[in-house]
């Protein structure tokens, strides 16, 4: 790929190294980029900025150009996403959270229990002044990002370890999804629980549509299903993946689905005419599992995390087709 309207070359090894070189000089430097899978990524409101994530390292992207901004390194990080504030990142890894300011660290919630890899357990509060995070494999606790003292609801699945956690686009509403494919809605106001009987494997990804009214969860078991937000019914079951589902995403302006699979397989979904429910409109494929995935905040571009430890950025030609 050119870069710098034409001054550099920036090229990528299938073991994950990139190197930048000179087309005035021949002169190479060394991108260091991830050298393992991928296992999550976040992608900022606004600057074109992001964060992928392998087992051993965080690094922050420039989205347009592949420049490497920043690195940050962690034991088996399972998730990191971006503070609705743009101005710090958390990370979810082995010895608890870590919330990386820009610039700087700040070490937050240390966990003395081992938070499993692989596992997304952390959201903030649209707000970004608390975050819902797992405290242990059938907890999960939201308190104050800067004083993590300050616990404000407290929430369990019994005995069943939960894999992923949600706020709706209001914070209103929490949704946690678990190993056995239960999902549980929480409602702030009532402080009502809901166990919602669902998929029958583990709830990989939760994700709420930018309108609030209704969210969905990817599965193990190769399933997206679509529910109600406000009483959980289910809207429709999607099962056109051929593997297990790990990375879903909506654009923020609500018109399009992504999800992605074990095997590379990336849909683009839309809303029916008319209707709740979504069909499929495009479909391709990635080399090695994608982990995770998310559109940039003018829907124009989707980007994903995958097993070969690239991240690809794609454009949406005609989002309409």
């Amino acid at each position: 790929v050119f870069l710098d309207r034409g001054a550099s070359v920036l090229s990528l090894n299938r073991e994950g190294n990139g190197f930048r070189w000179s087309t005035s000089n021949g002169e190479m430097q060394p991108i260091d980029g991830h050298q393992a899978r991928l296992t999550s990524l976040t992608v900022s409101s606004g600057e074109g900025m992001a964060v992928t994530s392998s087992a051993k390292k965080a690094i922050r992207w420039h989205l347009l150009t592949g420049r490497m901004e920043s690195s940050l390194e962690a034991k088996n990080i399972s998730e990191v996403r971006w503070c609705p504030d743009r101005y710090s990142i958390a990370l979810a890894h082995e010895e608890g959270v870590t919330l990386w300011p820009l610039p700087g660290i700040m070490r937050l919630a240390r966990e003395t229990r081992k938070v499993k890899a692989q596992l997304p357990c952390i959201a903030f509060h649209p707000s970004g002044e608390r975050w819902l995070r797992k405290s242990e494999d059938t907890t999960a606790i939201e308190e104050q990002v800067q004083d993590p003292s300050q616990v404000t609801i407290r929430l369990s699945t019994e005995n069943d370890p939960i894999t992923s956690v949600a706020y709706s686009p209001t914070g209103e509403k929490i949704v946690l999804g678990t190993k056995n494919g239960m999902v549980i809605l929480h409602h702030r106001k009532t402080g009502q629980s809901q166990k919602l009987v669902t998929q029958t494997d583990a709830i990989h990804r939760i994700r709420f549509h930018p309108g609030g009214k209704f969210f969905a969860t990817a599965s193990r078991d190769r399933s997206i299903w679509l529910r109600d937000a406000g009483n959980g019914a289910l809207i429709q079951k999607l099962t056109l993946h051929r593997a297990e589902v790990r990375g879903l995403d909506f654009s923020p302006d609500g018109r399009l689905m992504a999800s992605a699979s074990d095997t590379g397989e990336l849909f683009l979904w839309r809303q029916k005419r008319g209707s709740r429910e979504w069909e499929r409109m495009a479909g391709f494929r990635l080399p090695g599992m994608i982990a995770d995935l998310s559109f940039t905040s003018n829907s124009s571009y989707l980007l994903t995390a995958n097993a070969n430890g690239v991240a690809y950025l794609l454009r949406l030609l005609n989002r309409d087709r």
